[in-house]
């Protein structure tokens, strides 16, 4: 029966192999062993090889692949999650090569930003003059060195602090108004001189420029308020206000009269003997023709041109004229005959105007000195 096949081992020798096999080969039915057996002897095998095929192909024991896995039958049962496992390792190391990728690209960001920022937190401690950023409401958040030297506070103390703390008190209404408008939206920056209050006492002058930073809806974020230090400017404006006010004086009271004459002949400033003795008030005569209006006709009523006049002269020659016996015209009509001088006024090489100084023209009569109308 093929039940029961009969193999050599490894260790059995091959003469016990041949006498086994005889043995079982002469085993009769009848035989004592055949019937406790329960069989009806032994027999060669045959070639069982069709049946061996058929098992395979079928997939029976003992040639079920349960125990024997290929790659090819792997391949071929899990084609389906092999790609997706393949797509997903695919997809997985191109997400961690743009990952390594933008973290390097982060990484050069942060080193240019840190570097940005100490440049900006330099130029921010070094620049010469104030700044500041605030709130919306003008409370200060930060303050650089120079607003210290400035005002007298620390920079911590600054930070505790609103703008308008800075300001004096005069100055305060034109503030409020500017920024009330810069909220408003129409105006991005003003810009005032003011003074500041030093915390030792006293003040500084500055111009105060405050500027508005606001988001994608218009609304302000932040505040930059900058303050120049201009106590030198002011100084030197005050002088030379000082100055006109004596020069201004000097011209009020001196008894010649004085014309000063752009280049092309025209009054830019009169003092008040001249306006006087020529019957005008100063601003008659401001911003009009000189000659037209005090030069304009010879002694016998006929026109007198321009051309040759030699007052105005001195604005094309650069020459300086004098004369001792002219006429000038004055507003009723009526003329006086004057001596004057007419010097050109030089700006570089250029000629930009001339100062006309003059008086009425005086002569001797009998020993006495008189008045020549």
């Amino acid at each position: 029966m093929p039940e029961w096949p009969i193999s050599e081992l490894k260790h059995v020798t091959d003469e016990l192999s041949r006498e086994v096999a005889l043995a079982l080969l002469r085993m009769k039915e009848t035989d004592q062993a055949a019937v406790n057996a329960k069989i009806s002897g032994w027999s060669i095998p045959q070639n069982y090889q069709q049946v061996h095929d058929i098992l395979k192909a079928m997939d029976l024991p003992p040639y079920d692949r349960s125990s024997e896995v290929s790659l090819l039958s792997v391949l071929q049962r899990y084609w389906y999650w092999i790609l997706i496992l393949l797509v997903v390792l695919i997809t997985q190391s191109a997400l961690i090569v743009n990952v390594a990728r933008l973290n390097r690209r982060l990484h050069r960001q942060r080193e240019s930003m840190v570097e940005s920022e100490e440049q900006f937190r330099s130029l921010f401690q070094q620049v010469a003059v104030g700044f500041v950023f605030a709130s919306p409401t003008g409370v200060i958040k930060k303050a650089n060195h120079r607003l210290s030297e400035i005002s007298g506070y620390s920079e911590v103390e600054l930070r505790q602090i609103n703008v308008t703390d800075l300001l004096r008190a005069e100055s305060l209404p034109i503030v409020t108004a500017r920024f009330e408008l810069m909220r408003l939206g129409d105006i991005s920056q003003f810009m005032v001189q003011t003074q500041i209050k030093s915390r030792h006492g006293g003040s500084t002058w500055v111009q105060f420029t405050l500027s508005a930073v606001r988001d994608e809806k218009r609304i302000i974020k932040y505040l930059v308020g900058v303050f120049d230090d201009i106590t030198d400017l002011k100084a030197l404006e005050y002088e030379l206000k000082a100055e006109q006010s004596q020069k201004t004086l000097i011209l009020d009271i001196a008894g010649d009269g004085i014309f000063g004459l752009d280049k092309e002949g025209k009054h830019s400033f009169v003092n008040p003997a001249a306006a006087s003795l020529l019957g005008y008030e100063v601003d008659e005569l401001i911003g009009h023709d000189s000659h037209s209006m005090w030069h304009h006709s010879r002694p016998d009523g006929s026109p007198f041109p321009v051309s040759e006049c030699p007052i105005t002269a001195a604005l094309l020659s650069g020459i300086v004229h004098r004369g001792t016996d002219e006429l000038f015209w004055c507003k009723d009509g009526s003329s006086i005959a004057t001596e004057y001088v007419s010097t050109p006024i030089f700006e570089g090489d250029q000629i930009t105007g001339a100062v006309v100084v003059f008086r009425e023209r005086v002569k001797a009569t009998d020993g006495r000195q008189e008045l020549d109308h």
